[in-house]
């Protein structure tokens, strides 16, 4: 940073110049060094953690429902179904609850993963 503070010129904060510089740094040692050859087997690539789907199958369906129809308002049940269910994008899910508001559905979505982890830590606690 010492090298460049000549640079500096005041038309924006120190921080986002500061940050300006470290990241064009980065970009560039990056550039330099160029990709790593290996033989990676495509297996390694593979994340460990289970999917979404699996998550769900591997939990108690019934209950899973139970808490949704009980913890969660309609919106908020029909925002849940239409995202992770149906898998409609989040955009869509707006246009299609025609949501105003906005938070829109990000902000239903956001309010009802909410309580049901609310609603799961209770279970598990009880």
């Amino acid at each position: 940073m010492w090298q460049k503070i000549g640079s500096f010129e005041g038309r924006s904060s120190f921080s986002s110049w500061l940050f300006a510089v470290t990241r064009n740094r980065c970009i560039d040692a990056t550039r330099r060094v160029g990709p790593a050859v290996d033989d990676i087997d495509e297996m390694d690539l593979q994340d460990p953690a289970p999917l979404p789907d699996a998550l769900l199958e591997q939990h108690d369906h019934e209950g899973l429902l139970r808490i949704l129809r009980t913890e969660l308002e309609p919106d908020e049940q029909e925002a849940i179904w239409l995202h992770y269910i149906d898998r409609v994008p989040v955009d869509e899910v707006n246009d299609i609850m025609r949501l105003e508001n906005a938070s829109g559905a990000r902000g239903v979505l956001q309010r009802a993963r909410r309580k049901l982890r609310a609603a799961r830590a209770r279970d598990r606690r009880g």
